[in-house]
């Protein structure tokens, strides 16, 4: 048996194609400058886009006291009890499931409704006259072009009318009649590239339009109708105005809006409220807060009113009754109470089991000591020990330090001044009515 002969033109062929495959692989193999700058930002990118993702992840394993003294969450304490105290959710609020079943359900009639009428909308576009389809093309982007938060108000009022606030089909009617539009113009253009010819062949097999469209152009714009609902359900999913605003019952909101019950009502930036002005006395103290409004000294077990006697009208000012002899002292006891909001318990202790060194070197340096706190039916009752020569001075000190304030920012949320506090007060100041040193 003899081998295959090859011919000298099928010898040339196959050497010109050896050759044009080794030149292809050697230009594989030699990476150039732009190949390695492509690559470096392409690697920068990922870690843009992973960073924060990363660094919420591990922020939800700390407690919020670690959260805020090491932002970055590598270091405090560790902790999975967040993740079950989020699916409980909060006091005032509904669970997390309930959230999460409403999205589930807003999101699904959202998108048929409006992708099933804006997949035919835009199939009567495709298939009109040009000057029709241009009219009502025209129209569309005219309501695109409309800000939402216009028709908050009309719609507020029309589903109130028609009493459909706080309900899933409300508010998905909303939702679909904001994304028709859009689908609606998208689908425009991919039902326009399909081929006529596809139509006249189903005409003639005896398909009427509805039974075109449905057996041969939807098969075919399936890509389109995918693109369209990705665009939807993340406009659905992460929509926040309308819901907030249409959703006010816990166990009607979705997700995005019921999130925002983890966040305190009450926070805000403490340290421009609390600057000493027009010579009133810092309120507040960074465990629970000081209060330097009315207090009392005692020097060898006898009340002492503090001196100077502050002018007329400023915080601090002594009752009236108090014998002037009392007057002078080197050391002060002052006592007072607030209300500790139940659903903030938990989160009030853990911040209290491990106080900041900083905020506790701030007190140190505004000569506080033998701090104590107290808790008994929803009441917090604070005691300290001044034994500095200026109150009024210390504890403005003390108010003006970067670490008190950030500590303020987090058990501002966990208290609620008591019924008798008076206007601006926050811890209500307590009279004691005896004290005794012991034997001496």
């Amino acid at each position: 048996m003899t081998a295959p002969t090859i011919t000298p033109r099928q010898a040339r062929l196959r050497k010109a194609d050896t050759a044009a495959r080794t030149r292809r692989h050697g230009r594989r193999g030699r990476r150039g400058p732009l190949w390695w700058l492509g690559y470096l930002l392409l690697l920068v990118w990922t870690l843009v886009t992973l960073v924060p993702f990363l660094s919420m992840l591990l922020l939800s394993l700390h407690p919020t006291a670690d959260v805020y003294a090491h932002p970055l969450g590598l270091d405090g304490r560790w902790t999975l009890s967040n993740y079950a105290s989020a699916w409980r959710g909060t006091v005032g609020g509904a669970p997390l499931s309930t959230y999460l079943v409403n999205s589930v359900l807003v999101t699904a009639f959202s998108l048929a409704i409006g992708v099933i009428c804006g997949g035919l909308a835009g199939y009567g576009m495709a298939r009109a006259t040009r000057r029709l389809s241009g009219a009502v093309s025209r129209v569309m982007v005219l309501a695109l072009s409309i800000p939402l938060v216009v028709t908050l108000i009309p719609t507020f009022e029309l589903l109130g009318r028609y009493r459909l606030l706080n309900s899933v089909l409300g508010i998905s009617l909303v939702y679909a009649a904001f994304i028709t539009p859009t689908i609606a113009l998208i689908m425009r253009s991919v039902f326009a590239a399909v081929p006529r010819e596809l139509l006249e062949a189903a005409r003639i097999d005896g398909c009427g339009e509805f039974a075109a469209l449905m057996r041969i152009v939807l098969p075919v714009s399936k890509g389109g109708f995918i693109s369209v609902a990705m665009l939807g359900l993340i406009f659905v999913w992460s929509e926040v105005q309308f819901g907030v605003v249409l959703l006010t019952r816990p166990q009607s909101r979705t997700l995005s809006v019921g999130l925002l019950s983890f966040q305190g009502q009450f926070v805000s930036d403490q340290g421009l409220l609390r600057r000493p002005r027009h010579g009133d006395l810092p309120r507040r103290h960074p465990l629970p807060h000081l209060p330097a409004l009315r207090h009392e000294r005692h020097h060898a077990g006898r009340p002492q009113v503090s001196a100077p006697a502050p002018r007329r009208g400023n915080h601090g000012t002594r009752p009236e009754s108090e014998p002037e002899s009392n007057r002078g002292a080197s050391m002060e006891r002052v006592a007072s109470v607030i209300r500790l909001r139940p659903e903030r318990e938990r989160e009030y202790r853990e911040l209290h089991a491990a106080v900041w060194p900083d905020v506790l070197a701030a007190l140190h340096r505004a000569h506080i000591g033998n701090y104590s706190i107290f808790l008994r039916d929803g009441l917090l009752f604070s005691y300290y020990e001044y034994t500095g020569n200026d109150l009024r001075a210390d504890l403005t000190r003390l108010a003006e330090d970067e670490a008190t304030r950030r500590w303020w920012r987090l058990t501002d949320p966990c208290q609620q001044p008591v019924a008798s506090a008076a206007d601006g007060e926050w811890w209500a100041p307590m009279k004691e009515v005896f004290h005794d040193d012991g034997p001496r």
